[in-house]
């Protein structure tokens, strides 16, 4: 049983709270016990929603800092590039802000059984079956995952850093995502405007997938083309794709010895816990020492209380696919257009044949709560 609390804005950060779209389901499920969890839901988004204040007006402010007024006008110009080179369908969202009063405009909490690499979902109405759950208060976020870890859970506690309510309204941009970085918020907005173009029910996993490809390649290209031959940005990018590279690597390595580990029939619970505790001191060990060694991509180093299973199973939700993903995109002589068109075509399949396309995705059905 372990709890880990982690500041990933990157990947599991990236944890998009969609169940906040709960808000507009809320009225459609019976579920008493869910009541409070539904209705903190509501408020938070509704409390977004009732702060936006277009963009355009607020650049007409004579208050607004220097600082804020160039993150504001990089954001409109990462939205048009969105829209106008990739083809992603990103409507009005982030054509306006909220200002709220905390440090991180949500927090998710996600858990997986003490010796399966298996997340725990839950069933809501619309969405289906979601592997977290989504708080606007942090204190609210920790209580839920303390509980789930007093019930013997593996559970990771993660910053938000955006979320999409798939076109159900107008996502604005928040005052917290004005402090990222420049990489940082175009990453963002190209992610969550790829799931407002094309997203697959109840398939979590194939969708934060394909949506961190987009966002990689489409900020890659961004930068390029904002910054021109050998610019800054780009070059950072390309140095530190191999590093990228070894980290997933040491990942998915891992995360395979674990999954091998639970299902070995023969051995005892008491064992594997104890040969579990061994894998992952041994994770920590070399990710940092892989870490040491990196000069361009440097992820914050993980502590042993900060891995468990549902560490684990955060990384591979946004990092599987990657080769399938690169492949189709070449196959489509990487056209935004034919590649989207692909990806279309994948809707005819089930959640479990998209599954087996990543080839490096977790294998087995979730536990269900």
């Amino acid at each position: 049983m372990k709890m880990s609390h982690s500041n990933w804005r990157n990947r599991s950060g990236w944890l998009a709270a969609r169940n906040m779209m709960l808000a507009a389901a809320a009225l459609l499920s019976s579920a008493c016990s869910w009541a409070g969890y539904l209705g903190q839901a509501g408020c938070g988004q509704a409390s977004i929603l009732w702060r936006r204040t277009p963009i355009d007006r607020v650049l007409q402010s004579t208050d607004l800092s220097q600082t804020d007024r160039e993150a504001l006008l990089f954001v409109q110009e990462v939205r048009r590039f969105a829209i106008e080179r990739l083809g992603l369908r990103a409507g009005q969202t982030y054509t306006q802000i909220s200002r709220i009063d905390r440090e991180a405009l949500a927090w998710n909490v996600s858990a997986a059984p003490e010796l399966q690499l298996q997340p725990v979902t839950w069933w809501f109405p619309i969405v289906g079956r979601i592997p977290y759950l989504g708080y606007f208060s942090r204190e609210e976020a920790e209580a839920r995952a303390r509980q789930l870890s007093e019930e013997g859970y593996d559970v990771q506690l993660s910053e938000v850093a955006g979320y999409s309510t798939l076109g159900w309204f107008d996502d604005p941009l928040t005052s917290p995502q004005l402090r990222y970085s420049r990489y940082y918020l175009a990453s963002l907005l190209i992610h969550e405007s790829t799931h407002a173009t094309l997203w697959f029910p109840g398939d979590v996993n194939f969708n934060e997938s394909f949506a961190s490809f987009v966002e990689r390649e489409g900020a890659r290209q961004f930068f390029a083309e904002r910054e021109g031959p050998g610019g800054d940005t780009a070059r950072r990018m390309e140095r530190a794709a191999p590093e990228k590279a070894q980290w997933r690597a040491l990942h998915f390595d891992f995360a395979e010895r674990l999954r091998r580990l639970y299902a070995d029939t023969e051995l005892a619970e008491e064992v594997k816990r104890t040969k579990k505790r061994e894998v992952l001191l041994e994770f920590v060990q070399q990710s940092q020492k892989l870490r040491a060694g990196f000069r361009a991509f440097l992820p914050a180093p993980p502590q042993i209380a900060d891995v468990n299973n549902a560490y684990f199973l955060g990384y591979l939700r946004y990092s599987s696919g990657s080769s399938y993903f690169e492949r189709q995109f070449n196959a489509a002589n990487r056209s935004w257009r034919a590649f989207f068109e692909r990806m279309e075509g994948l809707q005819a399949l089930s959640a479990e044949q998209r599954r087996a396309l990543l080839h490096d995705e977790p294998a087995g059905e979730p536990s269900g709560m």
